[in-house]
């Protein structure tokens, strides 16, 4: 038994549908009309500007083609004036000045810096008595010395430190005192190893 095949789909159209219609000469004939009308365009504005310079007067010439005369008075050059630039500084506002315990933690940080570096001379130069501190360092710290800064006590005339880290090789402790009645400045240092 056979079956007839099935009817077409609705929107089918036998043999791929009809086919698409080329449309280049359309776009080639555009695009030469818009070449066409660009030229042209160019062509009118140039005829246009060529020919209006011819029916402008020149200076020395009046409308009639008679010569005109030269000025009677020579004319005065002027001198361009000269402008300098005005230089404008940026306005920085001034920091404003250190407080007494933040100048002795600069110093606090700068002595133990010295001693890190086993820069004895340096970190006596910030002492309050130069002949006291130069002379103690070098029993109490030696290289490789590693000191960093720990607890801080700020009282009215003095700023203890706690110092804690590596000296000699060895573990260590310690203290530093900045005085900062006047100008801040080591008042006194403590390191002690252990072991």
């Amino acid at each position: 038994m056979s079956y007839p095949p099935p009817p077409p789909p609705l929107n089918y159209a036998p043999y791929g549908g009809p086919p698409k219609k080329n449309r280049a000469g359309l776009v080639i004939v555009l695009l030469i009309g818009v070449v066409v009308a660009c030229v042209g365009a160019a062509g009118y504005i140039a005829y246009d500007l060529a020919s209006s310079r011819d029916k402008e007067p020149k200076a020395t010439e009046q409308a009639d083609s008679t010569p005109v005369a030269p000025p009677s008075v020579k004319p005065t050059a002027v001198k361009p004036s000269v402008v300098k630039p005005t230089v404008t500084k940026p306005t920085v506002k001034p920091k404003p000045p250190l407080s007494k315990a933040q100048q002795a933690a600069v110093v606090a940080r700068t002595f133990v810096g010295h001693l890190n570096a086993d820069r004895r001379q340096a970190a006596g130069a910030l002492a309050c008595a130069v002949t006291f501190i130069p002379d103690r360092i070098g029993t109490l710290v030696g290289p490789p010395t590693r000191l960093t800064i720990g607890r801080v006590i700020v009282t009215p005339s003095v700023v203890v430190y706690q110092l804690a880290g590596r000296t000699k090789g060895k573990p260590a402790t310690g203290s530093l005192v900045i005085q900062i009645d006047d100008k801040p400045c080591v008042q006194l240092v403590q390191v002690t190893t252990v072991g």
